[in-house]
């Protein structure tokens, strides 16, 4: 079994409520590849793909399980990884440094995780308009990453949320500088978060040229499709826009990028994409 079979086995137990099993395939993968496991979050992309189930109910079964079977690295793993949907943001972070003490294999993965859960709740300190506690709890993720290239771009883009693209922009460009790590936020999303940086700036071309540098790495990013449609037409560039709002269409049914790009660059959402969506 490979790491990306294990990975689903893992995901495919969680959504199925085997949370002991759960831990059980997840010790076993990180037994196996205990940097793989890691990098692929045990499962954790995958499980976001299957119903989300209870996810009160899943914290709090792993949580159970983890001090039931305190020794051992995949039950905080898991703990951790499940108290995102629950919102459950402190009590994951310890979860994951628990996982950290438990041997130097899990030490700097489990930081970089419990990094990465402190992005989101930043995330919903934003969305909840607490800005200033967003911004911070971002730049704590940031030390707590080590200045993880992932890390930065993604408080970088905060800025964005702020109505700031020109420091967006800048945060951003220093993020991309060199090999950087990218282990938990591929450098693709931050070559697009650029991207809109620039659009929301007003420079629709060097925007397009980031867009299309970010689909190049991932070329199912909504969020790239809309805003490459949204700056070629502003560029005045009809056919290429109606053609790339339509590869959205039928990649992303339902998307809700368009709304969300106008909202991170400060602008109104019946705009321009509003005149896009009524083309033919």
């Amino acid at each position: 079994m490979n790491g990306a079979e294990r990975a689903a086995r893992v995901a495919a137990l969680r959504a199925a409520g085997r949370y002991s099993e759960a831990v059980d395939a997840a010790a076993a993968a990180l037994a196996d590849d205990s940097a793989e496991a890691w990098r692929r979050g045990l499962g954790y992309e995958e499980r976001r793909r299957l119903p989300a189930g209870d996810p009160a109910a899943e914290w709090r079964a792993f949580d159970a399980l983890r001090r039931r079977r305190p020794t051992e690295a995949a039950a905080h793993a898991l703990a951790g990884l499940s108290a995102h949907a629950a919102g459950r943001w402190d009590e994951g972070r310890a979860a994951f440094a628990r996982a950290g003490r438990l041997g130097p294999a899990h030490a700097l993965w489990a930081r970089a995780w419990g990094a990465k859960l402190r992005c989101w709740q930043a995330e919903s300190f934003l969305g909840a308009g607490r800005t200033e506690a967003g911004l911070a709890a971002f730049a704590d993720a940031v030390r707590a990453s080590g200045g993880a290239s992932w890390a930065r771009a993604w408080a970088a883009q905060a800025e964005l949320w702020c109505g700031r693209p020109e420091r967006a922009e800048k945060a951003l460009k220093a993020a991309l500088k060199g090999a950087g790590d990218w282990s938990l936020g591929p450098r693709s999303w931050a070559v697009g978060w650029l991207a809109l940086a620039r659009l929301a700036s007003g420079d629709a071309r060097a925007a397009e040229r980031s867009f299309a540098e970010a689909l190049k790495g991932d070329p199912g990013d909504a969020e790239a499709l809309a805003g490459a449609a949204e700056a070629a037409w502003r560029l005045g560039r009809r056919s290429p826009a109606l053609a790339l709002a339509k590869l959205l269409a039928e990649t992303c049914p339902g998307s809700p990028w368009s709304g969300v790009i106008e909202t991170l660059a400060g602008r109104d959402p019946v705009g321009a994409w509003a005149r896009l969506r009524a083309a033919d």
